[in-house]
């Protein structure tokens, strides 16, 4: 049996140091979205409008974003998955359902970035820019969903290298978006991830 939850909370728990910001709206089966660099749990309106009353669903600011504070040193994917755990074994959910972002959307990405810290932005872009998880992809056996703007030409290669890497995965297209597709249209964004949700649930 999965946990219920408030229709609406708002908290912030200790991870790994920092104060970390996260929001739940709705009850049922979790559903935790990650938002991209820059930006902050805000820009999953759509979705939670969309899911929140089928499912719990959790957006957080990571470190360094948003109402999350942020911490000396380097940043690296492996502090920012750290952190993650931490929210979700405080969370108490039984199995997760996730979607990452690698808004309208214009204006959202360029206020967001503006009003970021040069200090914060520069530690971000760095962790980014030297990672490479490529020979951890093939270890992922659950299901996963790679969606990827149908504009977006320069990110068709990676999402095709991740679904011949991920052994039970898909790619979806949206049509008309570019980067931010669950933001340039929501739509066909949330009709993705609710028919492979939907698959896992009943398969």
């Amino acid at each position: 049996m999965v946990e219920k939850r408030m229709k609406m909370e708002k908290n912030a728990i200790v991870t790994n140091g920092i104060t970390t910001y996260y929001e739940i709206h709705g009850s049922g089966p979790p559903l935790i979205l990650i938002h991209g660099i820059s930006l902050d749990h805000n820009m999953w309106q759509p979705q939670i409008s969309y899911f929140s009353n089928k499912y719990a669903v959790i957006t957080y600011d990571i470190r360094g974003h948003g109402q999350s504070e942020g911490s000396d040193g380097d940043y690296s994917l492996e502090i920012f998955a750290d952190d993650l755990k931490t929210l979700l074994d405080n969370l108490n959910f039984f199995f997760w359902f996730f979607r990452g972002m690698n808004a309208e959307t214009k204006d959202y990405f360029r206020n967001a970035l503006l009003e970021f810290k040069e200090e914060e932005l520069l530690k971000l872009l760095d962790c980014f820019y030297h990672f490479d998880l490529t020979a951890e992809l093939a270890k992922i056996t659950v299901p996963t969903l790679i969606i990827v703007g149908e504009q977006e030409k320069m990110g068709f290669p990676q999402a095709e290298k991740m679904h011949e890497l991920i052994k039970h995965s898909a790619v979806v297209k949206i049509p008309g978006a570019f980067h931010l597709s669950n933001l340039e249209n929501s739509v066909e964004f949330n009709r993705a991830i609710q028919d492979f949700v939907s698959d896992i649930s009943v398969g």
